[in-house]
């Protein structure tokens, strides 16, 4: 298989990962109800290091987007599922918070609330996770190659997934630097 095949396959696994974790979580809100309580907790923790148009916020949103990313990414050499298990799991956390807001106060607050910074930071998580899908192909097509099914350098997929992660990484800049100084503003105005 090719990288640009295997590119292209991770690429739609992580999609598809995403996108049905994400009407996953819509679709529990809304049978649900249930404001997002003891399930993310953890989000709420995090909210602390959050300060509206303050560098050390800019910094701390990538770094926990960053560390994110490498999970997800090094989560792939396990065959690739982990890797697309958590990025479902963002879609699904995305799919359930933004309907919850989206219900609560309206469809325009939580689009204002998630896109913004959401036009960057969602593909990153998504390259993250195409990262990780490759890294788990490379892996299995390595493995084929042991047996004598092909012939295959683990260095080729590693390398190409870990151009992914850099697009990723460098998307998250303006994400994070979005979602301090523009997406608060633009909520704002519609409290």
């Amino acid at each position: 298989m090719t990288s640009i095949k295997r590119t292209i396959i991770a690429m739609l696994f992580a999609i598809a990962s995403f996108v049905i974790g994400f009407f996953i979580g819509f679709i529990e809100f809304v049978n649900s109800g249930v404001p997002p309580g003891s399930a993310f907790e953890f989000l709420g923790e995090l909210v602390q290091f959050f300060k509206p148009y303050a560098i050390m916020t800019v910094i701390f949103i990538y770094f926990k987007n960053a560390l994110a990313v490498f999970i997800i990414w090094l989560l792939g050499a396990v065959f690739m599922i982990p890797s697309l298990l958590g990025l479902g799991f963002n879609g699904y956390i995305i799919g359930y918070t933004t309907t919850f807001i989206a219900f609560r106060y309206s469809l325009t607050f939580a689009l204002a609330s998630t896109l913004p910074h959401g036009i960057f930071e969602i593909p990153a998580i998504i390259m993250a996770g195409a990262a990780g899908a490759e890294l788990g192909l490379s892996i299995i097509q390595k493995i084929l190659s042991l047996f004598g099914l092909s012939s295959y350098s683990i260095k080729v997929g590693f390398k190409s997934s870990f151009r992914l992660v850099r697009l990723s990484l460098i998307l998250l800049i303006p994400a994070a630097i979005i979602e301090t100084y523009i997406t608060p503003a633009i909520m704002s105005y519609f409290l």
